[in-house]
């Protein structure tokens, strides 16, 4: 009997090794849905398309060249409905893409007043974009790290002209939302616009600059060139300096009219720098070049 139990129990572990390797055959792949949970990749995230125009085609009496001013655009209803369902992390940013040309951008929402399908942008962001009017563009929603750095490269020696260009900077930048390394943005002063390459920003290539402690430097405008120094200047450089008896080889500024070696190896009674010399009598002298 003993005997007839264990073939009995042979021939079931058989079968079903038989009918595991059927399954396997047939479906390959297995997973563990408690231990390694699959994840939702459009999970909290918006991403659509819509034609774009620039805003000067913004139909309505109210002028809008405040969205000219700033780095927001405006988007229609529907998209405040599909966001407001989704767990987006405020401030609104959003990536907007040129999938023709492979351009991108960064951007905040001014308003969500457009007409279905459509969504105005600054001129600005166009040209960056490389879109013309009624061109697609992806909009989908994204988290930037705050910005803690940027520099600027002013696109024309004219921005020398403002008297205090990095407050006008950061006072222009209050209508911006992000800013993407690349992107030449455009700001308003005076009834005058100047043009500004985004050369670096920190901690990443994008950022946003809402409620943010940002240090501001900037890059010499394109086009700048030194002013050359005349002949004169020159001439009248090479006196004083003649005159004040610093000798440029002289590697700790010397006031000697020798050189560091011929100076500060020996001791000459001619050194401009003598100091009294203890370890001998009291009228020697020793150079101080050392």
């Amino acid at each position: 009997m003993g005997e007839k139990n264990k073939q009995k129990k042979r021939q079931t572990k058989g079968k079903r090794r038989e009918e595991a390797n059927s399954f396997n055959k047939y479906f390959p792949f297995s997973f563990n849905m408690f231990d390694h949970p699959i994840p939702r990749v459009f999970q909290n995230r918006f991403s659509t398309q819509y034609r774009c125009f620039s805003v000067s085609m913004l139909a309505g009496p109210n002028d809008r060249s405040d969205v000219e001013k700033g780095g927001k655009i405006i988007m229609p209803p529907s998209a405040l409905d599909q966001l407001s369902r989704l767990n987006i992390t405020y401030p609104m940013l959003f990536k907007l893409t040129n999938k023709n040309s492979d351009r991108m951008t960064h951007c905040g929402v001014l308003e969500f007043v457009a007409d279905e399908g459509i969504c105005y942008l600054p001129h600005w962001m166009m040209q960056n974009l490389l879109l013309e009017e009624g061109g697609l563009v992806q909009v989908e929603s994204v988290n930037l790290q705050v910005a803690t750095y940027s520099k600027f490269q002013p696109q024309s020696p004219d921005f020398l002209d403002i008297t205090n260009p990095k407050a006008v900077l950061e006072n222009a930048l209050r209508n911006f939302a992000c800013l993407t390394t690349g992107d030449v943005i455009a700001i308003n002063y005076n009834e005058k616009i100047y043009e500004l390459r985004v050369m670096e920003t920190k901690p990443d290539k994008a950022v946003s600059i809402i409620e943010c402690d940002m240090n501001v430097d900037f890059d010499a405008p394109l086009g700048y060139k030194e002013p050359e120094r005349s002949a004169q200047h020159e001439d009248t450089a090479d006196v004083e300096a003649d005159h004040s008896g610093y000798v440029s080889d002289c590697r700790i500024s010397c006031k000697c009219s020798m050189l560091y070696s011929e100076c500060c190896e020996t001791m000459r009674e001619g050194c401009s720098k003598q100091l009294p010399n203890t370890s001998t009598s009291k009228n020697s002298y020793r150079c101080g070049c050392y």
